[in-house]
């Protein structure tokens, strides 16, 4: 695979994975919330965001990794 297609790769799949962590994320705390009684939106937000964070940050480890040269990424000494 080219860098261009190993780009494209990271952020579709990449991209997906962020927004169904962000939906499952979201629905966790909805429940929670709701059977405490205590559901707050500005809570569920802060909730989603913050477990968001990990996995954007492993995303951008992934761009940053695959963007480098391949001579590089193979050269251990």
């Amino acid at each position: 695979m080219t860098g261009t297609e190993d780009l494209l790769l990271i952020v579709l799949v990449g991209g997906g994975l962020l927004i169904l962590a962000t939906l499952v994320g979201a629905l966790i705390v909805h429940k929670v919330e709701q059977k405490r009684g205590t559901y707050h939106l500005e809570r569920v937000k802060w909730t989603v965001i913050v477990a968001s964070v990990p996995l954007l940050g492993f995303l951008l480890w992934l761009f940053f990794r695959s963007s480098r040269d391949p001579d590089e990424r193979t050269n251990i000494d």
